[in-house]
């Protein structure tokens, strides 16, 4: 069983789609599981080096309109099974391309009339009537992440009863570069690579965690993580008065994703 599953999303929403990869392992003794890339988000640093994992493709939306047919007409030829496009890591581009050139393979994707305007909706139905060959999983309200991903393997096999336990791929490695104390509080300031988002919890509230943190705990320190894009934001947020904080060490934009696993191991 060959599976391609689209994969543009972020770190956390794919590590909410290792419960889906294991269950087609588990399921499928010999299957081969391939995912496509193309956001810089740190996705495909999750399962690197898995042996749950056969190839890893690498298609950023920005390349040209040839380099994306160049790169399904190769996916065409590796005849695919199933090409899985999850809710949350499918752009439009990967649906089209994956219609015009992997047909042979059985689509299955999800969709979601959610906070659609009447007109939208109308044109999905449309589309959805017009692709006869995908199968369409639906995106309820409420559901949990893991379980919508769970969902696209159950629409071809309904006896399924997986494991949702998230895991990731890493291996044990010396940090002592980082000169980390015995004890120590991670924290993650920052969302969405420093992008603007409702998740980012504001500076003056980390000040204050901070500082009522290492009121009580003396003899602990603090170490704050995240992405170039998390560094970049909050160098300009001198409201961040943690970051001239002597027991605070920073680490934004300084670990490699595996390293980032040791810190927090």
């Amino acid at each position: 069983m060959k599976i391609l599953i689209s994969s543009y999303t972020g770190l956390g929403n794919f590590i909410l789609k290792t419960p889906l990869i294991n269950a087609i392992d588990k399921e499928y003794d010999s299957s081969q599981i391939d995912l496509i890339f193309g956001f810089p988000w740190g996705a495909e640093n999750v399962l690197r080096d898995s042996e749950l994992i056969n190839k890893e493709y690498w298609l950023p939306p920005q390349y040209s309109i040839q380099k994306k047919i160049n790169m399904f007409k190769f996916l065409r030829q590796q005849n695919y099974d199933i090409v899985m496009l999850p809710f949350d890591s499918s752009p439009n581009f990967i649906l089209l391309l994956s219609v015009l050139f992997l047909n042979r393979s059985q689509m299955i994707s999800h969709y979601s009339n959610h906070s659609l305007s009447i007109k939208t909706r109308l044109i999905k139905i449309c589309i959805r009537l017009f692709l006869l060959k995908v199968i369409w999983v639906p995106v309820p309200n409420g559901r949990h992440e893991i379980k919508l991903n769970l969902d696209l393997l159950h629409a071809v096999n309904n006896n399924l009863s997986p494991d949702h336990q998230t895991f990731i791929n890493w291996k044990s490695e010396n940090i002592s570069g980082f000169n980390l104390p015995e004890l120590y509080l991670v924290i993650q300031p920052l969302a969405a690579n420093g992008g603007p988002t409702p998740k980012t919890w504001s500076p003056e509230n980390f000040d204050k965690l901070i500082d009522e943190f290492l009121l009580k705990f003396p003899k602990m320190k603090v170490v704050l993580v995240g992405d170039a894009g998390d560094a970049g934001d909050v160098s300009k947020l001198k409201t961040f008065k943690m970051l001239s904080n002597s027991n605070v060490i920073n680490l934004l934009s300084k670990t490699t994703f595996n390293q980032l696993c040791n810190v927090l191991s």
